[in-house]
């Protein structure tokens, strides 16, 4: 699930497979082999907001984002996407 605001939160859930799974980012998570895990990533607001020169920091402009939850790189087969409220940003 993708939700806006004041910042991007992914939740998703995350299931053992055998192998040595963590989640790298924001957040680490160790799952054990059966076992399932609900986790949830707030993506830091520097991530999507684009540099304004009127501002000492940037602006977060209020839209639709869309954000894909990936195996890989090239993985796009979970796509979704949140509103998020318009922001400024200090420096």
């Amino acid at each position: 699930m993708v939700t806006g605001g004041c910042r991007l939160r992914v939740t998703f859930d995350v299931t053992g497979t055998g192998a040595p799974t963590c989640l790298a980012g924001l957040t680490r998570v160790t799952v054990h082999p059966g076992e399932t895990r609900r986790v949830t990533l707030a993506a830091e607001p520097r991530v999507v907001a684009d540099h304004d020169s009127a501002l000492p920091g940037g602006r977060i402009a209020a839209r639709r984002y869309r954000v894909a939850l990936a195996h890989d790189a090239g993985d796009r087969s979970t796509v979704a996407s949140a509103t998020l409220r318009g922001a400024t940003m200090k420096p």
